[in-house]
């Protein structure tokens, strides 16, 4: 049983493909890619934090949703992002396990969609982060903040293990 975070997958938002750069012929290729890596690395019996922006979808469209979190494996917590339109337990009913603002994890890791507040309070914690796609993969001044978002990570899931391997290596 592995933890796994990410961020940004904006499941059905087309544009990004072009805001951030994504190589997919359409939106529908992208997706499929998306599910696909998630269950490349993510078990049955895993976990993924998805640090927001899940889909790009109107909170009237609630289905897409639905069957995207039911094709990734695992079980899913949703730290929510500024594109997530639905009401938190309209979350839950969609098949995420939690959803929150922000959430502590293991005493020293904050998770949070945008970075903005990782400045402001709980200066000596890791935060990971997603919001800002390829602007920084980590920065440590003037806190630690690791972007798990997909645009910097391959599209994949990532571990506490892979975020030190590459902190260590920056």
């Amino acid at each position: 049983m592995t933890d796994f975070f990410t961020a940004d997958t904006h499941y059905f938002h087309d544009a990004i493909r072009g805001y951030a750069g994504r190589n997919f012929e359409n939106v529908r290729e992208m997706n499929k890619s998306l599910i696909k890596k998630h269950n490349e690395v993510v078990g049955p019996n895993d976990t993924t934090y998805f640090l927001g922006d899940f889909a790009m979808v109107g909170r009237n469209d609630k289905e897409r949703i639905r069957a995207t979190v039911s094709k990734l494996n695992g079980t899913k917590h949703l730290i929510m992002g500024n594109h997530d339109d639905c009401k938190p337990f309209d979350y839950i009913d969609i098949g995420f396990t939690s959803v929150h603002t922000s959430l502590i994890y293991n005493s020293n890791i904050v998770l949070i969609h945008d970075p903005a507040a990782a400045g402001v309070i709980m200066q000596d914690k890791l935060w990971l982060v997603g919001h800002v796609h390829t602007l920084f993969h980590y920065i440590n001044k003037p806190v630690k903040c690791f972007n798990v978002g997909v645009d910097v990570n391959n599209f994949y899931p990532v571990t506490l293990k892979q975020i030190e391997k590459i902190i260590d290596k920056i």
